[in-house]
This record gives structure tokens, C-alpha cells and sequence, in this order.
């Protein structure tokens, strides 16, 4: 098996080598440098302003020129997986969720990448998991109604958390590990207690009838739970950090009857040092949609970004690339049902008001067979994982990038 998942590996990297993925981009860059070449010794002020465009242009696309390629294909799972996620400032270091029932955790480093251990326990789906802050706690949840804490260290199952419903989203409590947040198939939104295994009273709401939660995502400072749902509705809830209670803030409907399968949000600098809070939403229109989260809690729509993404069974999800932090380099990533990972850059959704993509930038990785439900980037961006309904896991290798 290792010699047949070897020689994949071998094909899959001659196949889609970094010349393969790049040749839309190479005739912009060829471009640039010519121009840059071209420029006088003591340029004129319009010649400096040009100069400076033309070196910011190519700057942006040395961030997304310099994947290597294909550092590793991973099959141990299958069936689809779920969910992929770099541990928290850990590059080398990765775990994967599958609707086989099982966990995995895998490292990329030293070569070649290999499962650590597999975490067998949940006779279902698992629909998600999440990483405690110090990586030391590992939280699952599945359709087997149930939730599982692990511990990393040892791969032993800690606790088992037995709900009344089919769960579908699970979270780690930023700021307070021993909390836990999940949503399930009912619409409902629950805290529980990690040490105690209990539902927290406060923190049980519904979100919205008739419906499923989708994804969920947090703020920085854990204040504020965002929940998106199979209605095409995104809802927000205040979170107390003492008591664990959830409050409504706000709800809004981004497309009628239009799946939302992912949340990511993000804080940027622009605008000489002013400072934004944004939130990237998948949902099943083929759609990527950037919303800016104002000061009255209310989503107004920056940018329009198309995928393919039209089943709304698939929960395909999306992310803000890590280091970027400012207008200058903004940046995401995602999967997609056509089996490419889609990478946009040069995004300049924080002064445009039209919504309309003209500045942004694609390249698309192509090395999956199938749709991709989940991508993450480590947290220095070294390496893209992504991974496809067919149980296949995608390591890219991409140099270190800029801030």
C-alpha cells in the first residue's frame, strides 16, 4: 500500500508541478519586470509613482507564485474528510476529521508525512473538530450526537458528551478552553462544560427554526459567536465569558435559501491605520462573499468572489490567508466542487464600494479529483493542506510568505 500511495505521490507531482499551476500568471509577471527594467536610472515623479505600482504588483504575486508544488498526497482516510486543521503555531503538525467516524493526526516533518495516531471512538460522521490553545486537547463532534475531548499527548479519550441531536459544529472557547460551544442538525446552539460534561443553561439557544447550523466562528476576543446556517441566514450572539450565556445580537439573511457551509473572520489595518473587522461566507450560489462587520454589529457586502460551489449538501469552507493583516496583501483561500483549490489575492475590498472584483487576482491549484470540502493554511503559510469527499488530503508546499 505505502509503494502504491508512493508512486501516486511521484505522478501527482510531475502532473501538477509549479510550472503546471502558475502559467496563467507568468505572462502579468513577465510584464511587470519588463516595465520594471525598462524604467530610467532618475525616473520622473510619474515614473516613481509607476515604479512603485508596478513593484507593489509584483510583490503581491511572489505571494502566490511560490508554491512548490505537491509536498504530499495522504489517503489513510476512506471517505470524505470533513475538516483539516494546522495546530496553533505548529507548521509541521496537522489533524483531519472523516465521515469514516474517525480522527487523525499527521506531521509533516521529518519527511515523509505520516499519521501519528488515528482517534477511533465516535460511530458516525465527524462533522468537525477543533485544536485547545496550547494543542494539548483535541475537541470532536459527530452524528452520532455525541462529543469527545482527547488528549494529544497520549491519544486517549477524555470525555464523552452524549446530546440528543446530530452535531455539526464545535468550537473551543478562545479565551476560556474549558468551555466548549456546538451546533447541531435542530438549530440549536449550546456551551458545555469540558471538565464537568454538562450543558451550560444559559447557553442554550436556538438559532433559527427549520433549520440547520452550517459552521460557526468566533471573534479574536471570543465576545461574539457567528453562526451560519442551511436558510442562508448568518446569526450573531454575544458570548459571556463568566457565565457562558448566549444573547441574539443580530441576524441576517446573505442569499434566501442558499446554504452558508463556511465562516471565517478576520481583523484588518487600512485606510492609514484604521482598523475593520471582516467575515468571508461560502454558500451554495457560487459564491465567495466578503461582508465588513460595522459598529452597529450590521454585514455590509465589500466583495463578490465566484467559485464552484452549487450543491448544498457539500460544506465546502474558505479562510483568510493567516499573515496577512493589512489592505496591502489580503488574501483567501478555497475549496470548491471542480476539485480546485481557488486562491485570491490582490483583494481590495476595504475602499470599493461597487462590489465588483475587477483588481482581484486567481490562481488555482488543480491536483484533487473530486470536490474539496476544507482548506487551512499553517501559521506561517509554509504549508496549504486541503481535502476532498473522496478521503484525499493535498499538502502543498509554499515558501515562506510576507506579512
Amino acid at each position: 500500500m505505502q509503494q502504491q500511495i508512493d508512486i501516486r505521490n511521484n505522478l501527482l507531482k510531475e502532473k501538477f508541478s509549479n510550472s503546471n499551476i502558475l502559467t496563467n500568471e507568468e505572462k502579468l509577471r513577465k510584464e511587470i519586470e519588463l516595465k520594471i527594467k525598462n524604467l530610467t536610472e532618475k525616473p520622473s515623479l510619474l515614473e516613481k509613482t509607476i515604479n512603485a505600482q508596478e513593484l507593489n504588483k509584483l510583490n503581491d504575486l511572489n505571494l502566490v507564485l511560490n508554491f512548490n508544488g505537491m509536498y504530499h498526497v495522504m489517503d489513510h482516510h476512506n471517505s470524505a474528510v470533513t475538516r483539516i486543521r494546522f495546530a496553533n503555531n505548529q507548521k509541521a503538525l496537522f489533524a483531519c476529521s472523516s465521515t469514516d467516524s474517525n480522527l487523525s493526526v499527521c506531521q509533516l516533518l521529518p519527511q515523509p508525512a505520516t499519521v501519528i495516531y488515528t482517534l477511533k471512538g465516535h460511530t458516525s460522521s465527524v462533522s468537525d473538530f477543533d485544536w485547545s490553545n496550547e494543542n494539548d486537547l483535541i475537541v470532536s463532534c459527530s452524528f452520532d450526537c455525541t462529543v469527545r475531548l482527547w488528549c494529544t499527548k497520549t491519544s486517549h479519550c477524555l470525555r464523552v458528551i452524549t446530546t440528543d441531536s446530530p452535531i455539526t459544529v464545535c468550537l473551543f472557547q478562545v479565551m476560556n478552553n474549558n468551555m466548549i460551544i456546538i451546533g447541531n442538525l435542530k438549530g440549536y446552539l449550546h456551551v458545555l462544560n469540558a471538565s464537568t460534561g454538562q450543558l451550560i443553561s444559559a447557553g442554550s439557544v436556538r438559532v433559527n427554526t427549520n433549520t440547520r447550523i452550517q459552521c460557526m466562528t468566533l471573534d479574536n476576543d471570543g465576545k461574539i459567536v457567528y453562526v451560519g446556517d442551511s436558510k442562508g441566514f448568518i446569526t450573531s450572539f454575544a458570548f459571556d465569558l463568566t457565565t457562558g450565556c448566549l444573547t441574539r445580537l443580530t441576524k441576517c439573511i446573505v442569499k434566501k435559501d442558499a446554504s452558508i457551509t463556511s465562516l471565517s473572520i478576520k481583523n484588518y489595518v487600512y485606510n492609514n491605520n484604521a482598523k475593520g473587522k471582516f467575515i468571508l461566507v461560502n454558500n451554495s450560489n457560487n459564491e465567495l462573499m466578503i461582508f465588513r462587520i460595522d459598529s452597529e454589529m450590521k454585514l455590509r457586502l465589500k466583495y463578490t468572489l465566484q467559485i464552484k460551489h452549487q450543491n448544498k449538501n457539500l460544506l465546502i469552507k474558505s479562510s483568510f490567508c493567516p499573515l496577512a493583516s493589512s489592505s496591502d496583501n489580503a488574501r483567501l483561500v478555497s475549496g470548491s466542487e471542480d476539485g480546485q483549490v481557488y486562491f485570491y489575492s490582490n483583494l481590495d475590498f476595504f475602499n470599493t464600494e461597487d462590489k465588483k472584483p475587477d483588481s482581484a487576482k486567481l490562481v488555482k491549484l488543480q491536483g484533487h479529483s473530486a470536490a474539496i470540502l476544507d482548506v487551512c493554511f499553517s501559521y506561517d503559510e509554509s504549508f496549504l493542506a486541503s481535502s476532498d469527499i473522496n478521503g484525499t488530503v493535498i499538502i502543498w508546499k509554499k515558501e515562506c510568505s510576507q506579512s
